[in-house]
């Protein structure tokens, strides 16, 4: 299991969503929308936070027993969108998979 979504799980199971709500929509948004638009902030910050916690901790473990795509496979056009504050999925990434 990846070692982040693993905290992530415990996390949820042992102190509720309130922490993890509060630093995925601090990291999640990027410093434009927290400035412009603070109610997309506040959303996603709500967002989280009505998750039942032991479905949240669940969805983090399947995600981290995942593998990834074997990009090779991949015969029909692709469009990867990302945004220059993306933290999660950055332009270099999506180039790097634009590029496979």
């Amino acid at each position: 299991m990846t070692a982040n979504l693993g905290k992530r799980a415990a996390m949820a199971r042992c102190g509720g969503l309130s922490d993890i709500a509060d630093q995925v929509s601090s990291a999640g948004t990027s410093s434009d929308s927290k400035q412009r638009n603070p109610t997309a902030v506040a959303f996603v910050r709500e967002s989280i936070l009505r998750q039942d916690a032991e479905g949240y901790a669940r969805t983090c473990e399947a995600l981290a027993a995942g593998y990834p795509a074997d990009l090779a496979r991949i015969t029909c056009p692709v469009l990867l969108i990302t945004g220059a504050d993306d933290t999660s999925t950055p332009p270099s990434l999506a180039q790097e998979i634009a590029g496979k």
